[in-house]
């Protein structure tokens, strides 16, 4: 098969990523072009920390059409597996203990296990979040994501000088950043996310940075950061819903804040609440971007009325082609039914009322109750255990366990050594019984009562 890299290789010459020589950095993507070569069609997997080094492997990996598959240096043998099961990687970028990780899951992986798919040329396959267990990913190239790119400008119009990325490029709001500068000729800057003074350094005037609740929430606790965040261009929030608490302490602060909705099948931000409009005291995720198209829909798919509540429905170009292993593109030609559940008022605003799985998003990151029920569950002296995501101030969401044994058990452990620490819950509670309802349902005044006490 033919293929037309989607870029130049000279417009990576451009001094771009700030603190480094367009000529070193494009000179980095031609020693990983030159690795790759040797492979036109084999599966490339990018589990990279380091930003820097990301792009570049990314760039290459993208430039010759291989398909490159995002992976999360944190994950554990758990979600390894997972994704062992759905690709056989011919080359892996990451630190030494993930390689190493990854090899030794690939080796204890039955072939039996594995569904051995062939990945389109020119695929770029990212991690995201569902209620089916294990580890998904969406389908993307480098046209849906670019296709995302004019919805985004036309909240800065050309006010929008630098991103400063503090997310992680695996996940796809930080990799829409990287993107976004490359397509839009912008800086972009990758500060430590450790370093305060650094931090400080990469907010200026003509700055957007995206951020999930829990950075905000400690930014705004360090007065200098709270200060160089005052005068950036805009904040772009996403990762889970803001409560009213957090929301009023950031409008006190006058943090220019826009709220978003967005998420991996929709290449991230697909609508936006301007600023003004936050500090004036919305706290809703705002209108329909560029080309995009989100509606509100009942049961029979009809859309609903003004202000009645359905399962939000987007059409976009820069819609995901499908999931590894499961939906293609043939079951997205109207668009793609969500699991989240709003309503949308009078003026066009999109409000978020919660989702219809039990998919937990705690800090950004994305958690299956289920998974961690079944580590629980499979502790001998566990009988049964339930696992919910509860509002948090800090991390939008926290991971609260229920577990029924006929004893107090020291849990923390046991779970360390099987879930990635952002899984982890944060409250574990011994019960007599589940707080479940008569359909087998969370009984939520029983969970308060229960956390209460």
């Amino acid at each position: 098969m033919d293929w037309n890299p989607p870029f130049e290789l000279a417009s990576l010459e451009r001094s771009w990523i700030v603190g480094t020589e367009g000529s070193v950095f494009s000179g980095g993507v031609q020693n990983y072009l030159n690795a790759l070569r040797g492979n036109s069609e084999g599966t490339v997997l990018l589990c990279e920390s380091d930003s820097y080094r990301f792009a570049q492997i990314f760039m290459a990996a993208v430039y010759l059409g291989r398909p490159v598959v995002l992976g999360n240096p944190e994950w554990g043998v758990i979600e390894w597996r997972s994704v062992l099961t759905l690709i056989e990687p011919t080359d892996i970028f990451g630190g030494d203990a993930v390689v190493k990780q990854v090899a030794e899951v690939a080796a204890s992986t039955e072939s039996t296990e594995r569904q051995r798919n062939s990945l389109p040329k020119g695929s770029i396959w990212i991690a995201t979040g569902g209620s089916t267990g294990g580890v998904k990913f969406a389908q993307h190239d480098w046209g849906t994501l670019v296709a995302s790119v004019s919805g985004w400008q036309s909240l800065f119009d050309s006010n929008a000088k630098r991103l400063s990325c503090l997310l992680p490029l695996y996940h796809v709001s930080g990799l829409m950043q990287l993107i976004r500068s490359f397509e839009l000729r912008m800086e972009i800057v990758f500060p430590n996310r450790e370093l305060e003074t650094e931090l400080i350094s990469s907010l200026d005037a003509g700055t957007v940075v995206s951020l999930v609740t829990t950075q905000l929430e400690r930014f705004l606790k360090l007065d200098a950061v709270r200060c160089a965040l005052q005068a950036v261009e805009g904040i772009l929030m996403g990762g889970g819903a803001m409560s009213e608490d957090l929301a009023n302490r950031a409008r006190a602060a006058k943090l220019p804040i826009f709220l978003s909705y967005g998420m991996t099948e929709t290449a991230a931000v697909v609508t936006a609440l301007p600023k003004a409009e936050f500090l004036e005291g919305a706290l809703n995720a705002g209108r329909v971007l560029g080309a995009a198209k989100v509606s509100v829909v009942n049961a029979e798919g009809k859309d609903c009325s003004v202000g009645s509540l359905g399962r939000v429905h987007v059409q976009t170009p820069a819609l995901f082609k499908g999931y590894l292993g499961g939906t293609q593109t043939s079951d997205l030609v109207d668009g793609f039914l969500t699991d989240d559940l709003g309503y949308i008022d009078a003026s066009g605003c999109l409000h978020l009322e919660g989702r219809l799985d039990r998919l937990i998003i705690t800090g950004g990151e994305k958690v299956d109750p289920l998974e961690v029920e079944a580590v629980l569950k499979s502790i001998p002296e566990v009988r049964d255990a339930l696992v919910l995501g509860l509002p948090d101030v800090e991390w939008a969401e926290r991971v609260v366990a229920f577990y029924v044994s006929t004893k107090e058990l020291s849990l923390a452990p046991q779970l360390k050594r099987s879930l990635v620490d952002y899984k982890l819950p944060k409250v574990i509670c011994r019960v007599e019984a589940l707080p479940l309802n008569e359909q087998g349902k969370p009984n939520w005044k029983a969970v308060r009562s229960l956390l209460d006490s």
